[in-house]
């Protein structure tokens, strides 16, 4: 199903894992003001810097069936079959839509053996995919819809550059456009622990 913005027909499912990706942005957005209240300056660090990363490597495509897997283990891990169900249920949602796309073309890789760029795209990819779902089941490990979000970002990770090859956009646009929405992710996440923790302590003090 296509949409058209300003004369350009863009798949639904690629708006839908934009969105899907903002909001996990805008979780770790919420959890790095978290780190940074807690004065734990390298976690916080170290997180922002895997968050932005993924950016670059999630526009290669490598690494995706391995990040929903480690997805799938940490639901597993954390809540048992039914939550990593749930989560391998909506990263597969995507791999569907979009791998049975008529838009959908076979990368043309000459080469079969990945160099290390690959390898270091894949990395990142799986880590990112995996350090999201394990602070996300962690900070609410009884919440159905935390699997739910989890396995969705592992799969938008996964196949958004697919999609974007959709409105012809290029692996660097792709970057650019991931890059814009991790940061307005980020933002409205540590504006909303601002808020949050302003309101609480109010009701509180």
């Amino acid at each position: 199903m296509y949409i058209k913005i300003k004369g350009i027909f863009i798949r639904v499912i690629l708006l839908v894992q934009l969105a899907v990706l903002l909001l996990g942005y805008g979780f770790l957005g919420y959890y790095l003001r978290f780190l940074f209240r807690e004065s734990r300056f390298l976690d916080c660090l170290l997180l922002l810097s895997i968050s932005l990363a993924a950016t670059w490597a999630i526009a290669f495509n490598l690494g995706g069936l391995i990040a929903i897997a480690a997805t799938a283990l940490i639901a597993f891990l954390y809540g048992g079959l039914v939550p990593s169900a749930i989560a391998t249920g909506a990263a597969s949602a995507f791999l569907v839509f979009c791998l049975w796309g008529d838009d959908y073309e076979e990368p043309d890789r000459k080469d079969e053996n990945l160099n290390k760029l690959d390898w270091l795209v894949t990395i990142i990819t799986i880590a990112f995919a995996a350090i999201f779902a394990l602070l996300l089941v962690d900070s609410a490990p009884t919440v159905w819809i935390s699997y739910l979000l989890a396995g969705g970002v592992a799969g938008a990770a996964a196949t958004v550059g697919l999609q974007t090859k959709s409105v012809n956009l290029s692996r660097w646009k792709t970057v650019v456009l991931l890059l814009v929405l991790a940061v307005v992710g980020l933002a409205i996440g540590g504006i909303f622990d601002s808020f949050w923790f302003s309101v609480s302590f109010r009701r509180f003090s």
